[in-house]
């Protein structure tokens, strides 16, 4: 009953957003929204009435918690630091045309449904274990490396932009100089994190199918190849060059050409 509530409340919520912002300027805040609805339905699980909040659900409260705080925090202050429609989103108006709205609304939904995969991973923690075992130590950790990782990126590549002369640079400081989505890798790792918290034997090894999940999505969907389209339009000659130096996706040593 807690997923079909929680399902039917993140589809009400992504239609009431569309319906507000359709007409702006503003459609990127969906992506604070998707955040937003997943960290809501995580606590929702551990919470919801007919259950007793269990020790591994309050740990996942807070992890989840930490992990909005992070990204929820990054998207507000990558919105706010926008004086125009945030480019990504631009884009998709001028290539939509006139069937705009109507896409639009088609990726809220998904958006929506979005918001139950991406939750799926702590209902599932919670289904198959109730106290923290010796893997859920391991989860716990994995977790909060993956969100100081991912917060610690965030924060480079923020710093980096605003700092004068940078514009049309490729940002190899920090973490950025062993991965070049290195804010990526450890969001991943954050989401590994989590099945190992829901592991309770060798029936509950399926719980790894949502970090592959998220995995696909961030290699070969919403993640790395939008962001590399748009870095190679914007400094196409510097970014191949730190693609050839630079690991993908796992942080690791640069070749000696990008020293």
């Amino acid at each position: 009953m807690d997923l079909l509530i929680a399902t039917a409340a993140s589809f009400l919520l992504v239609i009431v957003v569309f319906l507000l912002l359709e007409n702006t300027s503003h459609t990127s805040i969906i992506d604070f929204v998707w955040c937003f609805g997943v960290t809501g339905a995580s606590v929702f699980y551990a919470i919801y009435p007919d259950t007793e909040i269990t020790s591994l659900g309050w740990h996942l409260i807070v992890l989840q918690l930490l992990w909005f705080a992070r990204l929820g925090g990054m998207i507000i202050y990558r919105t706010l630091a926008l004086e125009k429609e945030d480019g990504r989103y631009r884009r998709l108006r001028e290539s939509w045309g006139e069937r705009y709205r109507q896409k639009l609304f088609r990726f809220y939904i998904f958006q929506g449904l979005g918001i139950i995969l991406f939750s799926l991973p702590v209902w599932s923690a919670l289904l198959l274990q109730t106290e923290i075992t010796k893997f859920g130590i391991v989860g716990e950790a994995l977790c909060l490396i993956g969100t100081i990782g991912a917060f610690a990126s965030d924060w480079t590549l923020t710093k980096f932009r605003k700092t004068p002369g940078n514009s049309g640079q490729v940002c190899k400081a920090g973490l950025w100089r062993y991965s070049r989505h290195p804010n990526f890798f450890f969001e991943w790792l954050y989401w590994l994190g989590l099945a190992f918290l829901g592991i309770n034997g060798v029936n509950s090894l399926w719980i790894f199918v949502f970090p592959v999940m998220v995995l696909v999505f961030l290699l070969f969907i919403t993640g790395v190849p939008t962001v590399e389209a748009q870095a190679l339009r914007s400094r196409e000659e510097a970014y191949r060059k730190y693609q050839q130096a630079t690991s993908m996706f796992v942080p690791w040593f640069p070749k000696n050409r990008a020293e």
